[in-house]
Parts: C-alpha cells; structure tokens; sequence
C-alpha cells in the first residue's frame, strides 16, 4: 500500500437518538511513489460531510447508486479523497474526515446491537495502526473496546471514555450496551444486563 497509516484518532459523540457523530483523524506517510487519490472504506450507513488534507478542504468522490454494493452483498462502500495536488514519497500528511450515521440499533431492553464494527470510521486497508479514539456516550452505557483506558468520566448525563491501542492494529471495533463487567488482569468480560425483546421468554399460555 503506498498509503502507510500510523495513527487513527477518533473523537466519537453518541447522540440519545442512538446517531453517531465523529471527526477521524489520519496521520500518514506516503511510500514509493507519488499519489494523487487516496480511497477508503465505510459502512454505508454512515455519511462523510466533510474531508480536510492538512487542514483544507478537498474533494469525495463516492458511488450514488446501491447498486454496486448490492451486487457485493455487504454492508460498505468505497470512496475516494483527491489530494489537490500529487503527494511527494516519503512526505507526512493528516487527513480529517468528518462523518455520520446510525450504525447502532436498539434491540429493547437496552441491548445495543452495532452493525458496523470494523467500518464505523474511514479505514485505509488492513494495515496496523496505532487507535487514540474518544467516546461521548449517554451515561447509563458502557463501552467495550480494545485499549488501554486513559480517561472515564462522567459530565452529567454523558460518560466520557478514551483508550488508546498498546501496539498498532488492524482494526478498531467496540460494542456499546447496558453492560455488567468483570476483569481479571488485562481480560475484561462484558454481559447485558437483561436479554434483548426478541429472546425474552415468552408466556406459556396452558388451555
């Protein structure tokens, strides 16, 4: 990949409507040779409405018709940031994308169930990386996501949680919910509290 990804911040707002509302931040370095476009995943439920290199506005390119992502069957599209000019190898740039959408749905009961674990942000590759990411999340729900914890806080009714990946990785997911937890050592453990609507028991009616 001519593209070398070295860090991904995420600063990440969970609104009461369940709509999440981040700004990704991409620090990169360009390899062998000189690139002009720069393409990246996503889930399609989320929406890009903003894109800044080094701190200007540049362009997006991205499909308007579902019918590619259709034909593939899965859940994420492709779109493409073009750089006003050809990035020159070996020079160090930052990409911020701002986005939004509803990757995370309600199963009832306070059972979380998000669709997008590993596309919820702009991802370039598989490439490993180093995640600084920030949650902003109504208090009565806790997170659960890879990291080291450098902050919890609670502001009112918003709970405030910030980790940050110990080596690089390929890929930051996390799951949100109700959650009783349990860790011993490095090893956290995450169950809802009560089971989601659809697989709650129901009366057995005898006639």
């Amino acid at each position: 990949d001519p593209v070398r990804v070295r860090q991904y911040t995420i600063e990440a707002d969970l609104r009461p409507d369940l709509t999440l509302a981040a700004v990704t931040r991409l620090s990169f370095e360009i390899g062998g040779s000189p690139i002009r476009a720069l393409s990246f995943e996503l889930s399609r439920r989320m929406n890009v409405t903003e894109a800044k290199l080094n701190g200007e506005r540049v362009e997006i390119f991205a499909r308007e018709s579902p019918r590619a992502g259709a034909l593939r069957g899965d859940d994420n599209d492709t779109f493409v940031v073009a750089a006003p000019a050809a990035l020159a190898p070996g020079s160090r740039h930052e990409l911020e994308f701002r986005h939004e959408g509803k990757v995370i749905a309600q199963a009832g009961n306070d059972v979380l169930f998000v669709g997008a674990r590993a596309t919820w942000y702009p991802r370039r590759g598989l490439n490993f990386a180093v995640h600084d990411v920030t949650f902003r999340h109504p208090r009565q729900f806790r997170l659960a996501m890879p990291g080291q914890v450098r902050e919890d806080r609670v502001e009112g009714e918003v709970r405030v949680t910030r980790r940050v990946t110990e080596n690089p990785v390929r890929l930051f997911g996390f799951n949100l919910g109700n959650y009783e937890r349990a860790a011993a050592g490095k090893v956290e453990v995450f169950g809802n509290r009560r089971t989601e609507t659809a697989l709650t028991p129901r009366p057995v009616v005898v006639m």
